[in-house]
């Protein structure tokens, strides 16, 4: 197992954040983040990083993202690979989707996602519940671009 203050430069470098920006922008003292090898950092400032970095404490101090990460990171790669290949048209739409499902988020203040339906591990979507969800979001779009003419 490395050390947190390793993981740390392993999880800030493919960001473009040094140890020393990190410091400089929790207001930590220059250069304490160094001496974390030496002595136990407070779990109040590991969090800090953490939050700072957008990674989960488990990561900082494990050097491990969580399996949720992992698995959403997969997704979204697949997702980007997908999308890319549609045309103008469909990307469009899926465009207004996803800013219909930011703007009602924002609106009830509570995220509301298919991956949050899709969380039950045991549930799995058949034929039926597709073609079901893909007209549900298809008139969402159509509401949602409707509203912007």
């Amino acid at each position: 197992m490395m050390d947190i203050l390793t993981n740390i430069k392993l999880i800030a470098k493919p960001k473009g954040i040094s140890i020393s920006k990190i410091e400089r922008d929790l207001n930590f003292g220059t250069n304490s983040m160094y001496n974390w090898n030496r002595t136990n950092p407070s779990v109040d400032k590991v969090q800090a990083v953490a939050n700072y970095l957008n990674v989960s404490l488990d990561e900082i101090v494990t050097g491990q993202p969580k399996f949720s990460t992992m698995v959403s990171d997969i997704f979204t790669q697949e997702l980007i690979k997908e999308i890319s290949g549609l045309d103008d048209i469909h990307k469009a739409r899926i465009s207004a989707y996803t800013q219909a499902q930011v703007e009602d988020q924002n609106r009830f203040n509570q995220p509301d996602t298919l991956a949050a339906h899709q969380a039950d591990s045991n549930h799995h979507i058949d034929a039926k519940e597709a073609k079901k969800i893909a007209n549900t979001l298809d008139d969402i779009i159509d509401k949602y671009e409707d509203k912007k003419k």
